[in-house]
């Protein structure tokens, strides 16, 4: 008898938690959709510092197949470049789709666009990894996945790149 109490308990916790969870799971969904807008501001400003913030210490950077950085400070070094004048527009991340993994990781495959004169609208999808520092979501791993088409892999430069 004392079996079915425990399995009865265990089951009302198990229901409980259940329903809780997509209350939480919507809350965490707004703070990773919140660090993608911080992505997204940090790109339209060119601002490689506030880019490399949003990963952890061991966060990576990844074009294609090509490992570009690792690490916050390899990753603003990466994108530290004097802006030169360009038709192009900063890409900017759409479109995406939320995956828990567990309660503190998700995948988000997403879309990022740019705009140009002359290549008029490019989109490559992008896949992050991010993973929960305390209340804050920080992107483990950047993956854009640039086409073969757009990807000269003899000059290591994805033309879809960041």
């Amino acid at each position: 008898m004392p079996n079915k109490a425990v399995l009865l308990a265990l089951s009302i916790l198990a229901l409980s938690a259940r329903i809780a969870l997509p209350q939480d799971r919507a809350s965490e969904t707004d703070r990773i959709r919140a660090a993608i807008a911080a992505i997204n501001d940090a790109l339209t400003r060119s601002d490689a510092a506030a880019f490399a913030r949003l990963f952890p210490p061991d966060g990576d950077l990844r074009f294609g197949d090509d490992l570009v950085a690792e690490g916050r400070a390899a990753i603003e070094n990466a994108l530290k470049k004097p802006r030169i004048w360009s038709e192009v527009t900063a890409p900017h991340i759409e479109d995406e789709s939320v995956r828990f993994l567990s309660a503190d990781s998700a995948v988000v495959d997403a879309t990022q666009t740019r705009y140009g004169s002359v290549i008029l609208k490019q989109s490559v999808p992008v896949t992050l990894l991010f993973k929960r520092d305390g209340r804050e979501w920080r992107i483990v791993s950047f993956r854009v996945l640039c086409p073969p088409a757009l990807y000269n892999k003899f000059a290591k430069n994805c033309c879809c790149a960041l």
